[in-house]
């Protein structure tokens, strides 16, 4: 995924997977590790593109706890913030 998540949703990521996994897979929460690797957007390709490339922001780095994929798909529309442009 790409950075940006808060300390917050990477344990109630953590906490939601762990509990699914534990019961879709009939197994303990202790044998579940959850591991957050986090690419860079100019680290990270798909389909021959970049994703800084496919995905540009005209704005800084949103910073942390920013939905990033919110960010972008604003962009994209053309919104200038979040209000309204969901």
């Amino acid at each position: 995924m790409f950075p940006g998540r808060t300390l917050d949703q990477k344990r109630e990521i953590t906490e939601v997977l762990t509990k699914e996994l534990c019961r879709i897979a009939k197994c303990r929460p202790e044998t579940i590790t959850v591991m957050f690797n986090e690419v860079a957007r100019e680290d990270w390709g798909r389909a021959g593109k970049l994703f800084i490339d496919e995905y540009p922001y005209d704005t800084p780095d949103p910073g942390p706890g920013t939905d990033t994929r919110q960010a972008a798909r604003s962009q994209r529309r053309g919104c200038v913030d979040d209000r309204g442009c969901s």
